[in-house]
């Protein structure tokens, strides 16, 4: 397992609906689970495009994190977003963390995307 690559916060049901994903400070940030399909939040935030399958029996899921983005617009964002990489990595659903301040939304952004390399 590549440090880093996977969520730390493996502890999930089957109908998992937030996952914590852990920065590279150490903040820790609760994002809720969407379907590839939607309906996304028309707000500003940062999205997690990921490819999560279950575990094994009642273990929950293992997130494979394939993109991290920041929006003003979630909702325009995810739907305008080239999805060719993180299609060819299968993903299969969307990790968002509304924040209306494009500053902090920035700085989580860049705390993200260093805990976590990505393919896409």
């Amino acid at each position: 397992m590549l440090p880093g690559f996977f969520t730390k916060d493996v502890r999930a049901t089957m109908n998992e609906k937030h996952r914590t994903f852990t920065a590279q400070s150490g903040m820790e940030h609760e994002f809720t689970c969407y379907r590839l399909g939607g309906p996304f939040p028309r707000t500003g935030g940062i999205c997690i495009y990921t490819y999560r399958h279950p575990r094994g029996h009642l273990s929950g899921f293992m997130v494979h994190v394939l993109a991290i983005h920041p929006a003003e617009n979630l909702h325009d964002c995810i739907a305008t977003y080239d999805k060719t990489c993180v299609m060819r990595e299968c993903c299969n659903s969307v990790y968002i963390l509304k924040c209306r301040n494009a500053e902090e939304r920035n700085a989580i952004h860049r705390d993200l995307r260093s805990a976590y390399p990505t393919p896409c």
